[in-house]
């Protein structure tokens, strides 16, 4: 009779262990299958409308609004000035931007998901001396930032013209530019002007995790 409150406790936590070895397995597997997160290629781009603090726009109120870009490929950057991985990457966009200079089928839109908060004027000044002239908002409370699942930055979409995203990922496959060898956006925004299908659609973006 003694052993039965041991057995019975011996069982709870065993059913304490399992359920948290369920709960680990679970974790692992939403981490490692990102079709389990929202905003995927082929899927349509959740619309969203964040304040501008640099750039050129033709919004006259200010704010940017992703259902206004239809009819033009949108490469959104989910960036932070306080990720030196996402630093990185702010002269090989201005690069490709450039490209497209004067090309209105092909806009840009960097999006600050930055924590602590930072002074929108900081980010101006920041998008002015890396030589931007692309959009730049600011995703305050990084709202957008959670609908569209966005792990780390920098991370890249490319989104076409009816609105559906066509990849998502890295900008290229080396953070050190001059080692890099495949460059994923530039070729993804190639291949949807020329109105190919993307054959890379999806890669893991590598950065620093969104807090």
């Amino acid at each position: 009779m003694q052993s039965a409150p041991w057995v019975a406790r011996l069982g709870l936590a065993s059913a304490v262990i399992l359920a948290g070895s369920c709960i680990a397995v679970l974790a692992t597997h939403a981490v490692n299958d990102r079709r389990m997160l929202a905003s995927q290629p082929g899927e349509a781009a959740p619309d969203f409308e964040l304040p501008i603090v640099a750039g050129d726009s033709q919004a006259c109120d200010g704010v940017f609004r992703l259902s206004d870009q239809r009819g033009a490929i949108v490469v959104a950057y989910f960036c932070s000035s306080q990720c030196p991985v996402s630093n990185d990457y702010d002269q090989r966009l201005t690069e490709l931007q450039r490209q497209y200079s004067g090309d209105s089928r092909v806009r840009f839109v960097a999006i600050h998901t930055e924590f602590p908060p930072v002074p929108p004027a900081d980010i101006a000044a920041r998008s002015s001396s890396a030589g931007q002239t692309f959009v730049s908002v600011i995703d305050t409370d990084r709202a957008v930032a959670r609908r569209y699942s966005i792990a780390c930055t920098p991370t890249f979409l490319v989104i076409d013209a009816a609105g559906e995203i066509r990849y998502r990922g890295a900008f290229d496959d080396n953070r050190n530019a001059d080692q890099a060898v495949t460059r994923f956006v530039p070729n993804a925004v190639r291949q949807l002007l020329a109105g190919k299908p993307v054959k890379v659609q999806l890669t893991e973006a590598l950065g620093c995790p969104l807090k």
